[in-house]
């Protein structure tokens, strides 16, 4: 959001990916005076998404980035973030089974994919909620609204801790197994547990 002296928000990429360049270095890069290259990075004036391309594809970074619509630099940044993301929902834990493999219990160690506990709650109040709107004459928009918005307060501080990407954190050890004892995913290998004992 702009202040009160810029019509638009500033642009700090600008500044970043210009470095120690002054803006008319930069701006020659781009064939872009210096006074525009300043009215852009104060907020001055909009950045045109011609020349956010031509800067784009010159650093490569993303042009959300480059208008501050997101942290992320590049794809290659997102997709990072995706990944620390899933990081602090599943986990692949080895966990120890009693199986029985011809008429003789044996324990056994696999790796099993976990999810969070905190995840694992929020995603049940969410399908409980989708399994009221499968009848419409049980709930109506408004109300299936404020009931998803009620969800989303009640979780809201597990839902911050994962999807912020500046507040990484450690999970807790209290992990739900996906699947029951005798259907484990074991990861590189999603058959069902009696069958890979054989």
């Amino acid at each position: 959001m702009s202040n009160n002296n810029n019509k638009y928000d500033k642009l700090d990429s600008l500044k970043q990916l210009r470095k120690n360049m002054s803006f008319e270095e930069f701006g020659k890069l781009f064939t872009i005076s210096e006074s525009s290259m300043k009215a852009y990075e104060y907020g001055h004036n909009r950045l045109p998404i011609e020349q956010a391309i031509l800067i784009a594809d010159k650093f490569n970074v993303s042009l959300d980035w480059i208008y501050g619509r997101s942290k992320n630099m590049t794809e290659n940044d997102l997709m990072l973030s995706i990944l620390l993301c899933l990081d602090k929902v599943f986990k692949i834990k080895m966990k120890t089974f009693t199986r029985l493999y011809k008429g003789e219990k044996v324990t056994v160690e696999e790796n099993v994919l976990c999810v969070s506990k905190e995840f694992s709650d929020y995603i049940k109040d969410i399908q409980e909620l989708v399994s009221k709107t499968t009848n419409y004459d049980l709930i109506d928009g408004n109300t299936y609204n404020k009931l998803r918005e009620k969800i989303q307060n009640k979780h809201q501080i597990m839902l911050k801790n994962i999807f912020s990407i500046d507040d990484i954190r450690t999970q807790k050890d209290n992990d739900v197994i996906i699947g029951d004892a005798d259907s484990v995913m074991i990861f590189g290998n999603i058959e069902n547990s009696e069958e890979s004992e054989k």
